[in-house]
């Protein structure tokens, strides 16, 4: 028998928040370290990383579960010491020779994206 799993958008809020610096201000929660910043909107299912490169904005909803750990991502990236120049979200990529596809986190270091 396949189990379904259950998304709970709520409980990976509650597990950021409490996991990550952040701040509470107004109905968001901010993140910053180091020049960088995220915010939280949870009443309005949406996250913002301020000035990072993306190539669409389908990454920012709440809603999407896939879009939460990208969330996470970036934040243990900064907490490592990674900067938003060096983080590219949804970096499209070439799949044969008349399609793309999207990787989720790039990271990129001298002009060059890294594997």
């Amino acid at each position: 028998m396949k189990i379904k799993k259950i998304f709970h958008k709520e409980e990976y809020i509650r597990w950021i928040l409490t996991n990550f610096s952040f701040i509470e201000k107004n109905s968001e929660y901010e993140y910053a370290k180091n020049g960088n910043k995220i915010s939280i909107n949870p009443s309005n299912n949406y996250w913002f990383f301020e000035e990072v490169k993306t190539e669409h904005g389908k990454v920012w909803s709440l809603l999407i579960e896939e879009n939460i750990i990208t969330l996470i991502l970036c934040l243990k990236l900064l907490e490592k010491g990674y900067n938003k120049m060096n983080i590219i979200l949804e970096k499209s990529f070439r799949l044969g020779h008349n399609s793309k596809g999207y990787v989720d986190v790039a990271i990129e270091k001298d002009n060059k994206i890294l594997s």
